[in-house]
């Protein structure tokens, strides 16, 4: 990820309303598994600038691993313990010693997510679960993709298809995002024609109460999701379990 968008996403990631509501579907699935999971502590693989990692120690004791030195300097900044660079391919943990692990668009970012995903599994304990997202299709791919260094973006399939490669038993994916897909959608296909602003990423804060109508719209999505499964987003997000 370039260093200026590490900076930007430390700066608004308590306001902006993609990350305010993201953090309200991740935590609220999150909650609901919580109950279901065995005794020991959650992994943040990619714990970026450290908002979610805080909201993980508010439950259990959480940890964070990032490859990225910044991010891990921002992390401190907010007060997060447990932390140390690594890169998601090779784990310095013991097998069976997570019983959380998030994920939250990480994948995309390393060069053998395969390999990653077993290394998930590895450190998972029997019966822990992983909680990943992911950038869904191709088509969406935008110079903000090349500006935090995404290596690919995913189809459902290819997602869960990576997930079960690795061991895991897929009990849940969803869509998030998908209720801004057809304005996003535009907005990347018009970002791929203009001749500036090919290197910043799409995270900027827009007005208050715009901003507060946009993190809005992932409550309505959050009261969707408890019912049906949407077929298409911008995000896929995924439990996948390791068995007992």
């Amino acid at each position: 990820m370039e260093q200026q968008a590490v900076e930007e996403m430390f700066r608004i990631e308590d306001r902006h309303w993609w990350f305010q509501g993201k953090r309200r579907v991740v935590l609220g699935t999150l909650d609901r598994l919580l109950s279901t999971l065995p005794a020991g502590p959650i992994l943040d693989l990619g714990c970026g600038t450290g908002r979610t990692l805080r909201e993980l120690e508010q439950r259990r004791r959480a940890f964070g691993l990032d490859a990225d030195p910044a991010c891990l300097g921002y992390c401190a900044q907010r007060g997060a313990r447990g932390l140390a660079r690594t890169h998601g391919e090779r784990l310095p943990l013991r097998d069976a010693s997570q019983a959380l692990i998030t994920a939250l668009d990480i994948l995309e970012h390393l060069d053998d997510d395969a390999a990653s995903a077993r290394e998930l599994h590895r450190v998972l304990k029997p019966g822990g679960v992983l909680l990943a997202s992911v950038p869904a299709y191709r088509f969406l791919w935008s110079p903000h993709d090349e500006v935090l260094h995404h290596r690919r973006r995913y189809t459902r399939g290819e997602f869960e298809a990576l997930l079960r490669s690795a061991g895991f038993t897929v009990e849940r994916s969803f869509a998030f995002n998908y209720l801004l897909f057809l304005p996003i959608l535009a907005v990347r296909m018009l970002r791929k024609l203009l001749p500036f602003g090919r290197e910043s990423t799409d995270f900027f804060l827009l007005p208050r109460p715009l901003n507060a109508l946009l993190s809005g719209l992932f409550e309505v999505e959050w009261a969707i999701d408890r019912v049906l499964s949407v077929p298409v987003g911008v995000t896929w997000i995924a439990v996948a379990r390791k068995a007992r």
